[in-house]
This record gives structure tokens, C-alpha cells and sequence, in this order.
């Protein structure tokens, strides 16, 4: 039992380290993507912006009520 755990402990730990090695790759990739048109990120601001205010909007309209 206490060997069964520390395999899947490990298992877990190297699936963990090789997500978030290709989550920062890709992070890293996107960025110099967006970085070499600068109009690219005016565009992501502006669109996430929008999109904010407009859920935000959303949620208030039409928000759970309480009780």
C-alpha cells in the first residue's frame, strides 16, 4: 500500500512537471507571437476588455437570486 502510494505520488509529480514544462513553453512561444505585432495585443486587450464588460453585464443581469 504505502509503495503503491509513492509510485503514484511520483507518477503524478512527473505528469505535473511535464504539464507545466510545455504550459510554460507554449507561454513563452505565444508571447514572442504577440510581441512581434504590436497590434496583436491591442486587439487581445480590446477583445478581453469587451468581453469582460459584457459578462459582467451579464451576471448582473441576470445574477442568481438571493435565498
Amino acid at each position: 500500500m504505502t509503495t503503491q502510494m509513492l509510485v503514484f505520488g511520483a507518477i503524478f509529480v512527473a505528469i505535473a512537471v511535464i504539464a507545466d514544462s510545455c504550459y510554460g513553453l507554449l507561454a513563452g512561444a505565444a508571447r514572442r507571437w504577440f510581441l512581434l505585432v504590436p497590434r496583436r495585443l491591442e486587439i487581445t486587450g480590446s477583445i478581453s476588455g469587451v468581453m469582460m464588460i459584457g459578462l459582467g453585464g451579464h451576471f448582473a443581469l441576470t445574477g442568481r437570486k438571493a435565498g
